[in-house]
């Protein structure tokens, strides 16, 4: 495993543990470091990183929610879908559940903004999986 992935992966763990005590801002100063050593892992190999900036994504994605900071976490859920779509397609057996979760999450947002067309749209998308 790459150092740099090891990092952010402790990170993303370290956050992980930390919203789950409420401190949801210094979860929230972890899995910004996380994502900003995912990023660049991504941009030179998405293949391989791609579902770890997933699943930070969707840490930060938790975080926000907590904190009540939705418009800021509407985005980021709607990247880890657009990560996870093509990863639940390819290896359905792996990343299938993991992308309907997303989805849900996603829809529930759009819901949560007034959004429901969108909302419907995503809802839709989760049904049409075979889970």
């Amino acid at each position: 495993m790459h150092s740099a992935q090891n990092l952010a992966n402790s990170l993303s763990n370290i956050s992980r543990r930390l919203s789950e005590l409420d401190r949801h801002e210094e979860a929230l100063a972890a899995i910004e470091e996380a994502l900003s050593i995912y990023r660049p892992l991504v941009a030179d190999r998405p293949s391989v990183f791609n579902s770890d900036l997933a699943r930070s994504l969707s840490n930060l994605f938790h975080i926000l929610s907590n904190l009540g900071r939705m418009p800021e976490a509407l985005p980021v859920i709607q990247e880890t879908a657009d990560l996870l779509r093509p990863l639940g397609a390819e290896h359905p057996a792996v990343f299938a559940k993991t992308f309907a979760s997303a989805l849900s999450r996603l829809s529930h947002c759009y819901s949560g903004m007034g959004r429901h067309e969108e909302a419907l749209r995503a809802q839709t998308e989760v049904d049409g999986l075979s889970l």
